[in-house]
């Protein structure tokens, strides 16, 4: 948030030296008594003035757009009381000493008239007040769109299916039931179960749906126990006062499962149940792994890509979470070359078995063999080693030394067809019957003529445990945690979300504090890194970055504290992840589903792209942590609507043109404030019209008080017909006197 003030700040910079032809722009002096929250209001108007005059009168104190509640600290209160009075304007004071601090509300265009009021030191905004929501919400500017901040229309995810693949969703929860009493949720389909008295989607055959009746009665007997699916749907769409999610008025259907291996069908059932509620669809993917090619052909991809027509469907959008790898380092990768190289390998503690998939190009070739060693003061001695695998002589090998084996290696190969690479599939198993443990290095050797990436995806498929040291030594190669975007996030066609922190501390259940070591508007420590696999096919990745870190949402009332200390009431939870980070992108593309349910997946991810504000200072529009920015919720709902944003006049309403990437009436557009107006036409009474010189058709184009007269906006002041005869003629005329 610092550096959005910054950036705002330079924005304010770069106007205060312009002097208009109609107006005055405050210079670099002016802005010495005012604070910098005022001077990003004071840019967001544009700063125009039409003379020296007040706006307000004290016989007609009228309330516009360009009225903000300040406060003012003041060496003289009476003083400035007394002047301020004298502009019309009532304030009182607060605080009559050390120091005086007077509030009120004034029209920021008289503040050159304002900040010379005897006694005034210091002129600042009273920031808008908001609900107790999370503390992610304001940071991407959601609550702007909650509380309809010039905004055409209330944007709240109404008649938008907001889906889900994830661990369920206890549809019980208060904050997903409307105030009306209406259970939220219309369809839950558990894929791993297999009741006696099932009723399975009619299109797949297997585990149990809960229609809409079901739901409503309360008939669904299974549970969220991990609580995790619950949570990313209150980032989604909770309708909750104290925790608010994105879209707190859209309907949920989910597919719920404990391994995800269906997922292709979990997400072809969302997209068939929001057809059968006739809605447009957003689904939330806060899952992934890393085995795969990470280059946007993997099954689920190649599913999604269909799904979505290549990102051309309209109304159907998938959002999926980059990963949290962002600081193992799960990923090796460089070109072999005929002199080996080893890596060592930091292998988890679990039980089964160490898993790498190695990709490679299809020409070329390339040698692996995994082995044990150990230390000297001076290298890595090799004790044991496997058979050098080119590809041809996949199968079990045991790592023997001194007549004793520690460990079981698999090799297999395959030639994956979507991208004509070939897969090398490595296992290193610790823990067979007849392993002996030990505290040997284990290491990878590799050698050949071709670039190759490998990643660790352990038993589990998704962080696992066991990464690649980054020891550079003895002429080791380390390994990194670059290329860590998990699967399916690497399709093109979906928009992958990295985290941000966004609460530096939080209070539990119990009353005890927990604060974090990073900063409100860090990268979080574990959001995956960029690029991915293939760049040609994937584009670039991650395609935006949302909070991730904490995170306070619903707590399903069947799941367990996974951590202690990380529930905050009875009813919230704390977590974080690149999983809490996707729901709240998934929650604004409900948002702009409501705004235009025509949208596509490609038009959306463009939209959020575009608007997202800049993360840190230098920031030059991408990079293989942020993506393409931190989401502005607020700017991405508005270039929706065709008001906000732009590149050209296709990304603004009818009557409105594109000026400086940003969409601007014309004469007798409707308008909230003078920034929506083209160059030089005023917001009057929520229309744009000509100021006093401004070009006009007729006197509806000009501002009150103004004719048209020979296509110019003019003042016409009453003449005295005898002074102002013309040539002894006698004729009334008028004056012409243009402002």
């Amino acid at each position: 948030m610092k550096k959005f003030f910054m950036l705002c700040l330079l924005i304010s910079l770069l106007l205060v030296d312009y002097v208009g032809a109609k107006g005055l722009v405050l210079s670099k002096n002016d802005f010495v008594k005012i604070d910098p929250l005022m001077k990003m209001a004071m840019a967001k108007e544009g700063i125009i003035y039409s003379g020296f005059q007040p706006h307000i009168k004290i016989e007609s104190l009228k309330i516009n757009e360009f009225y903000y509640p300040v406060y003012i600290i003041s060496s003289n209160p009476n003083d400035t009381i007394q002047g301020l009075s004298g502009l019309g304007y009532r304030f009182r004071i607060v605080r009559e000493n050390d120091p005086s601090l007077l509030i009120g509300r004034i029209d920021i265009r008289d503040m050159m008239l304002i900040k010379g009021i005897s006694g005034v030191e210091y002129i600042g905004l009273l920031s808008p007040k908001r609900f107790y929501l999370n503390e992610s919400i304001p940071l991407i500017k959601a609550n702007m769109v909650h509380s309809q901040y010039r905004l055409p229309i209330a944007v709240t995810g109404k008649n938008v299916v907001l889906g889900i693949t994830d661990t369920g969703l206890d549809y019980t929860h208060q904050d997903f039931i409307s105030e009306s009493g209406d259970i939220r949720t219309k369809y839950i389909w558990y894929q791993d179960v297999n009741p006696e008295d099932k009723k399975s989607p009619p299109e797949y055959g297997y585990g149990d749906e809960c229609d809409t009746e079901r739901i409503k009665s309360k008939e669904c007997p299974y549970k969220d126990i991990i609580g995790h699916g619950t949570h990313c749907s209150g980032i989604m769409g909770s309708d909750s006062k104290k925790y608010k999610g994105l879209a707190p008025e859209g309907v949920f259907v989910v597919a719920k499962s404990g391994t995800f291996n269906n997922l292709a069908d979990g997400i072809e059932y969302v997209l068939k149940r929001a057809e059968l509620l006739k809605m447009p669809v957003v689904i939330n993917m806060s899952l992934g792994g890393h085995y795969g090619p990470h280059d946007g052909t993997s099954p689920e991809e190649l599913a999604i890509a269909e799904f979505l027509k290549n990102g051309e469907e309209k109304g159907k959008v998938i959002v999926v979470a980059a990963g949290n790898e962002g600081s193992s380092n799960i990923h090796l990768g460089y070109t072999a070359e005929d002199s080996p190289k080893k890596t060592l390998l930091n292998l988890s503690n679990s039980s089964g078995p160490a898993i790498i998939n190695l990709w490679r190009q299809k020409e070329g070739s390339l040698f692996i063999s995994i082995g044990i060693a150990d230390e000297s003061l001076e290298s890595l001695n090799e004790l044991g080693e496997t058979e050098s695998f080119d590809g041809s002589n996949g199968g079990t090998y045991e790592l023997i030394y001194d007549n004793k084996k520690y460990a079981e290696v698999y090799f297999d190969v395959a030639l994956y067809p979507p991208d004509n690479k070939y897969l090398y599939l490595i296992t290193i198993d610790q823990h067979c019957s007849d392993c002996l443990s030990s505290d040997f290095n284990f290491y990878i050797k590799v050698k050949g003529n071709i670039y190759f990436d490998a990643w660790f995806a352990d038993e589990d498929f998704f962080s696992g445990g066991s990464s690649f040291s980054v020891r550079s030594d003895n002429g080791l190669v380390p390994g990194d945690s670059y290329r860590t975007i998990g699967m399916p996030a690497t399709s093109p066609y979906v928009i992958s979300v990295a985290a941000s922190v966004s609460r530096k501390e939080y209070t539990d259940i119990d009353g005890n504090v927990h604060t974090l070591k990073d900063n409100v508007g860090d990268i979080a420590y574990f959001s995956s890194i960029g690029p991915s696999g293939d760049e040609s096919r994937t584009g670039k990745k991650p395609d935006i970055t949302a909070p991730g870190r904490i995170i306070i949402s619903a707590f399903s009332s069947d799941a367990i504290q996974l951590q202690a200390g990380t529930q905050v009431d009875k009813i919230h939870i704390a977590m974080q992840g690149t999983s809490m980070a996707c729901p709240h992108i998934s929650g604004l593309v409900g948002l702009l589903l409501s705004v235009n349910p025509e949208l596509t997946s490609n038009q959306v991810k463009r939209i959020i792209r575009l608007t997202a504000s800049k993360p840190y200072e230098g920031f030059s529009g991408f990079d293989y942590r942020w993506g393409y920015g931190l989401v502005n919720a607020y700017e991405a709902v508005r270039m929706a609507l065709k008001i906000g944003f732009c590149e050209d006049e296709r990304d603004c309403n009818e009557g409105m043109v594109c000026r400086n990437n940003y969409c601007r009436g014309l004469i007798n557009s409707p308008c909230k404030e003078t920034l929506d107006c083209d160059t030089s036409l005023v917001c009057e009474e929520g229309s744009c019209r000509s100021p006093a010189g401004g070009e006009c058709t007729s006197d509806g184009d000009c501002s009150k008080g103004l004719s048209c007269i020979d296509a110019r906006c003019v003042t016409i002041l009453e003449g005295n017909s005898n002074e102002h005869s013309s040539e002894g003629m006698g004729c009334s005329c008028n004056i012409l006197d243009v402002l």
